[in-house]
């Protein structure tokens, strides 16, 4: 997840250079205070031997909502490619809606999806600039 994080932040970067401001910085944070939740939980299950449902919900809703943001940034300034954001918040409150609905076989790390999704769409999207600017000169 601090690898996921790091990505993000230089996503963020990528955005913040692309006009998007608000909606990219929220992102960061609630995906700061996923992370953070979650290494809480992490370092508690290793010392008291005993995992905490409350800090794996905080990881979800924050890490979900994180998600969000980073769509809706991609869809006010298309950095990347506008499916890339659609995709996103597709994916991302479909896996808030599932969470909420009664069961316990919920796999806390769904969102993770979003990042790669994101991280293909900048790749193409650097790609494709590429071979604009090669056949141009």
């Amino acid at each position: 997840m601090a690898l996921t994080l790091l990505g993000l932040v230089a996503f963020d970067a990528i955005l913040w250079r692309a006009g998007e401001r608000v909606f990219s910085s929220v992102g960061t944070a609630a995906y700061l205070v996923a992370v953070t939740a979650w290494a809480a939980a992490t370092v508690h299950a290793l010392t008291a031997h005993r995992w905490l449902y409350a800090r794996e919900v905080t990881y979800i809703v924050a890490a979900g909502c994180a998600m969000l943001g980073f769509g809706a940034a991609v869809l006010r300034r298309a950095a990347v490619a506008r499916w890339a954001g659609w995709a996103a918040i597709g994916w991302s409150a479909a896996a808030l809606t599932l969470f909420a609905l009664p069961s316990e076989d919920y796999p806390p790390l769904l969102v993770q999806f979003v990042p790669l999704m994101l991280g293909i769409a900048l790749v193409r999207a650097g790609v494709q600039g590429r071979e604009v600017s090669l056949r141009a000169g």
